[in-house]
């Protein structure tokens, strides 16, 4: 029986796809990536684990595919561009700062889950001795004596992720990783740190490089805790797409208040 549903839904599931436009199959490969759905797992939850209403509800109407505004309007963030009902412009929009917002809530997560692994972290440092720094570094973590992070969060419905999620399964943009690689790689590489590219996309798929760094974060987390593997796993990957997932439904409800407010002064 479980035979015949696993080839049932895996042959829907490929029916599905198929009929789908591309940013619907950039969606459905992202979302069902592992561990994107994470945010609505946890082993203890916490107070930081729940999203209130309103974030709740536009965190799923993203990751459905409805319309997350009212009407497409002005940015209300003053670009001047077209804010679209599907949230793509506003999760892509560089004025405003919230794209900085939801940078800095992941890094803080990551930052604190390495703190609850009693691991040394820092953030923003200046290991190459000039302006160039990374997101953090983390010291004590199996294999390395220092990993040095940058973590970028890409938007899923942008064109040239749609077109990666498309051709690599759901991965976060693969491409992304090429650039902090470039910027960051050979630099750590002279300086003894090992450099990850945290990249993950806005439906919670994550990048190569981003994946095996929580699993490490978790079985430092699991030893330093005394729990199961397992567990400190599933909190760990909570912890993280919960704090994704409230940036990216924060955003969307910033942009509908705004251009409400936009219309009714009109």
């Amino acid at each position: 029986q479980r035979a015949l549903s696993t080839a049932r839904d895996s042959a829907t599931h490929a029916a599905i796809l198929a009929a789908a436009p591309a940013h619907r199959q950039a969606c459905l490969r992202s979302t069902s990536s592992p561990a994107a759905s994470a945010w609505l797992l946890s082993a203890t939850p916490t107070a930081q684990s729940w999203l209130r209403g309103p974030l709740f509800l536009a965190a799923l109407r993203y990751r459905l595919g409805l319309p997350v505004l009212s009407a497409p309007t002005l940015c209300g963030l003053s670009c001047g561009a077209l804010a679209d009902t599907a949230g793509v412009h506003t999760l892509s929009c560089m004025t405003g700062g919230q794209r900085t917002l939801m940078h800095h809530d992941l890094v803080n997560t990551l930052c604190r889950l390495a703190a609850g692994a009693q691991l040394t972290c820092r953030k923003e440092p200046a290991p190459f001795g000039d302006q160039c720094r990374l997101d953090y570094v983390v010291h004590g973590l199996p294999g390395y004596a220092t990993v040095g992070v940058d973590v970028a969060i890409v938007n899923a419905h942008g064109p040239r992720p749609i077109d990666a999620a498309a051709a690599h399964g759901g991965q976060a943009a693969p491409d992304k990783e090429a650039a902090p690689r470039a910027k960051y790689g050979a630099r750590c590489t002279a300086a003894g740190i090992h450099f990850v590219p945290f990249v993950v996309d806005s439906f919670g798929a994550y990048g190569e490089s981003a994946a095996p760094h929580l699993r490490m974060l978790a079985g430092a987390w699991a030893t330093a805790q005394g729990v199961f593997p397992s567990s400190a796993l599933t909190f760990v990957r909570h912890c993280v797409g919960v704090a994704l997932v409230r940036g990216v439904a924060d955003a969307l409800l910033r942009q509908e208040g705004l251009c409400r407010a936009m219309v009714g002064a009109i």
